[in-house]
């Protein structure tokens, strides 16, 4: 028992002896772990390497030449086709490529040919009236102004002589006949008292009284007739003749105004119905010239340059397909005006035609070059330079781009065919890249800049950065191969 108790006694105190030897350093440790962590971010080595961006697109392949076939007749609209050369055709230029029923059109120019020839006999005619008519027209107008002329000298002429003096003629022929009559009696009063103191015989002195008395009795009744005429010339005849004058005149007068009105309407109607004439004869004219010119160009709907042909439209190396073209141009069918209904594409295939999206469009300028390979045949490539970038968007988002092929192709590759692009749009042989992550931005000045290891610390540095790609950015100022920078920022700062 006693032996057991000293033996746990000495347990404990060896216990107690060796605490009290490690309780200083491990107080210590227990303090270094209590304290907040400061690890540092992973690092990354700069170092000189190439960056060679590119830029996958898709194009189409175009041809050097595409010639649109369209008709555009100006007077004619049947276009019936006869028959047409079949969609994939080769062609050489001047090769006739629709054949259309023109017999309708050819007849159209025979009657207008002879509508014309009427027409500009009726103008002839019209123009020779006209001429006439602006001689005449003045004339008339000066006869009726002549005659209110004289009709008012009349009148005047009237009022101031002859009205006068036909009352004086009225009354001296009255007075005339008084005085007939009172010789006339007086004669036959005296042959009567002569004849009462002569020995005349009876028969003889009869005769004389008898023709004295007839004398008398003529005289008698020449002055009642006398009378009876100047009182219907003083009271009738002289008043009917002032109101015919003044009338005639005021008649005249009237005509006067209604010649002139008529005559120059009728001059006026004349002027317009001749130039109405002269613009109906040259409109039939130049339909006549249009009818030819139509019958001319579509007698030869001929190709303008060597190529195949296509049925519909071909635009900018895409093809619309064939769609309604191929029952159009089937013989009895018909050819829509101004509309393109085949394309002559020539054989050469000299540039692709794409489009870049807005986001890419900084990457791409004329000059930069790159690879096409056609989708019909991969195992081809052919160079590529891009010749042309669009200013305005081609369709919402996006930019036209035409691009050049170098060289030649080794595939038999055509308009239309589609291509696969890539172009090199950055090439840096010794371009220093860091991660994206170990690149901040202070964002009171939007000034970049990374920590840079310095043995067991690191510093801030600004940097100037360029191109962005595969997680990678570049850096053209600030950094040399060989610095070693921080993946994020350090804690605390």
């Amino acid at each position: 028992m006693t032996t057991r108790l000293a033996l746990s006694n000495l347990v404990w105190l060896t216990g107690v002896l060796f605490l009290t030897a490690i309780s200083p350093v491990s107080a210590a440790d227990e303090a270094k772990q209590e304290e907040p962590s400061l690890k540092r971010p992973a690092t990354h080595t700069v170092k000189a390497e190439p960056l060679l961006i590119e830029l996958n697109l898709t194009g189409t392949f175009e041809s050097e030449h595409a010639a649109e076939i369209s008709l555009r007749p100006k007077a004619w609209s049947k276009l019936e086709v006869k028959s047409a050369v079949g969609h994939g055709s080769e062609v050489k230029k001047g090769d006739q490529l629709v054949e259309l029923d023109l017999d309708d059109l050819r007849r159209a120019v025979v009657s207008a040919e002879q509508s014309l020839t009427v027409s500009r006999l009726s103008l002839e005619e019209a123009k020779a009236g006209l001429a006439a008519q602006r001689k005449t027209t003045p004339l008339a107008i000066k006869s009726a102004e002549r005659n209110v002329r004289n009709a008012n000298d009349d009148l005047q002429y009237f009022l101031a002589v002859d009205r006068d003096q036909a009352i004086k003629g009225a009354e001296r022929s009255l007075r005339s006949s008084q005085f007939a009559l009172e010789y006339a009696t007086e004669e036959l009063n005296q042959l009567r008292q002569m004849y009462k103191a002569d020995d005349l015989t009876e028969e003889t002195e009869e005769i004389i009284l008898k023709r004295a008395e007839r004398s008398v009795e003529s005289a008698q009744f020449s002055l009642e007739s006398v009378k009876l005429r100047t009182a219907r010339t003083l009271k009738t005849t002289i008043p009917r003749r002032e109101v015919d004058l003044t009338e005639s005149t005021k008649r005249e007068s009237l005509n006067l105004a209604k010649t002139v009105a008529t005559l120059t309407a009728g001059l006026t109607k004349a002027e317009i119905g001749f130039e109405k004439q002269r613009l109906e004869y040259a409109q039939a004219e130049e339909r006549l010239g249009e009818l030819k010119a139509d019958l001319k160009m579509l007698t030869a709907i001929t190709s303008p340059i060597d190529g195949f042909v296509y049925y519909g439209r071909v635009k900018s190396g895409n093809w619309s397909g064939q769609g309604t073209h191929e029952a159009e141009l089937q013989r009895g069918g018909t050819v829509p005006a101004k509309k393109v209904f085949m394309t002559i594409v020539s054989t050469k295939v000299v540039r692709v035609r794409t489009s870049v999206s807005e986001k890419d469009l900084f990457q791409v300028r004329a000059g930069i070059k790159g690879k096409g390979t056609p989708t019909a045949f991969p195992e081809a490539n052919v160079g590529l330079k891009v010749s042309s970038v669009g200013k305005i968007p081609s369709a919402p988002g996006k930019f036209g781009c035409v691009i050049d092929l170098v060289g030649d192709m080794n595939s038999p590759v055509s308009a239309g065919m589609s291509c696969e692009i890539s172009l090199t749009t950055y090439d840096q042989p010794k371009a220093l890249t860091v991660p994206v992550a170990s690149v901040q931005t202070d964002a009171s000045n939007e000034e970049s800049y990374v920590y840079v290891v310095d043995g067991d610390s690191h510093a801030r540095r600004t940097v100037s950065t360029g191109r962005r790609h595969d997680g990678r950015l570049e850096v053209v100022k600030g950094l040399q191969a060989g610095d070693e920078v921080l993946l994020s920022k350090p804690e605390g700062e």
